[in-house]
């Protein structure tokens, strides 16, 4: 039986919402197994209840869904699947006040769920409802709640928590337990974390933050955002791309006084001088030569604002080529450099 979240795109004005890349293969993975392992007896009518009512939801039928999921509720009052569909239901509808009620129910019965992990996407609803109802606050809430239920994640004193362990989110040994009391992710052959459907929620929920915390007026909070999103493998180029922005957007100076400023205000924040150049140039390299996660990053990339972004990059890109060489000096022991080893010495 085919059971997933109906991620509505356009809910957040860029897509947090996003179905999961298709370079995912556990989530792939997870929804096989989540196919073959379908509950049987009462739970199985349950659960066919809720398919044919995504299946609704899927050919714009929002009537049967309606019904389908009502029909669910009847039956079981507290089922969250039904209530967090019909929370996405009112939602695309622009009903908020019900969307937020279902939500809100759905989150308090996360345990139920056929699938646990689609517990996060109640936080990703919320935010949109929140987003739409024009409150920040409450959406920075919803988004911070899904931050905390995903493994391996650290807040890294963004928000005045204390320091983590490592400068990223994906740091520290298996099994480690970081700032938000969860355990250190599972890593690859070569240490990188493994993909789950867990960490794609929580690469949207930064993004997601980056772009809520830009539009605030907070650079700093956004650009450690974009750093984070990046680490959690979701829309790799555009954060590449408002990283070059942010760099190609402020002086030296500015950068400087930025960052003495931060860490002034949260001193768990450990930060060094940072060369603007050297990082306008990188964040830029990267985002050329990143892979898009998906077509919908692909659809970004061209979108008009997007366009205007990398037009002020390259002006930036383009007055360091007429600044001097003296500005191009790269940082010493950076945490954010290519992350590629130098070369071994020769021996004479």
């Amino acid at each position: 039986m085919r059971l997933r979240a109906v991620f509505c795109l356009g809910l957040l004005s860029l897509p947090l919402a996003a179905a999961a890349p298709a370079h995912a293969p556990m989530v792939k993975k997870a929804a096989v197994r989540a196919e073959t392992e379908a509950p049987k007896g009462p739970d199985a009518e349950l659960a066919l209840l809720i398919s044919e009512g995504l299946n609704w939801l899927d050919t714009g039928r929002d009537d049967l869904a309606l019904k389908s999921f009502l029909e669910v509720l009847k039956r079981e009052p507290r089922n969250p699947d039904a209530l967090l569909h019909l929370g996405v239901l009112h939602l695309r509808r622009g009903h908020l006040d019900p969307a937020i009620e279902y939500l809100r129910k759905a989150d308090a019965h996360r345990g139920g769920f056929l699938r646990p992990q689609t517990a996060l996407d109640v936080n990703l609803y919320l935010a949109a409802a929140w987003r739409q109802y024009r409150r920040p606050d409450l959406e920075e809430a919803a988004l911070h709640t899904l931050l905390t239920r995903v493994t391996g994640y650290a807040d890294g004193g963004i928000r005045g928590r204390g320091p983590s362990r490592a400068d990223h989110p994906a740091g520290g040994a298996p099994g480690e337990v970081h700032a938000s009391g969860q355990p250190a992710p599972e890593l690859d052959e070569e240490g990188v974390p493994v993909l789950t459907e867990e960490r794609v929620a929580g690469g949207k929920a930064l993004f997601a933050l980056a772009l809520l915390t830009r539009g605030q007026g907070r650079p700093m909070e956004s650009r450690l955002y974009f750093e984070r999103a990046i680490a959690f493998a979701h829309f790799p180029r555009l954060c590449h791309l408002y990283l070059a922005h942010w760099y190609a957007s402020r002086s030296q100076d500015d950068v400087d006084a930025e960052v003495v400023a931060w860490t002034k205000a949260n001193p768990s924040f450990k930060k060094k001088g940072e060369d603007r150049a050297f990082y306008l140039r990188r964040h830029a390299r990267l985002m050329e030569e990143s892979d898009a996660s998906g077509r919908e990053e692909a659809d970004l990339l061209v979108s008009p604002p997007i366009l205007e972004l990398r037009d002020a990059v390259r002006r930036g890109l383009k007055n360091l080529d007429a600044a001097p060489a003296s500005d191009e000096k790269k940082p010493k022991g950076s945490p954010h450099d290519d992350g590629r080893k130098p070369a071994a010495a020769k021996q004479p």
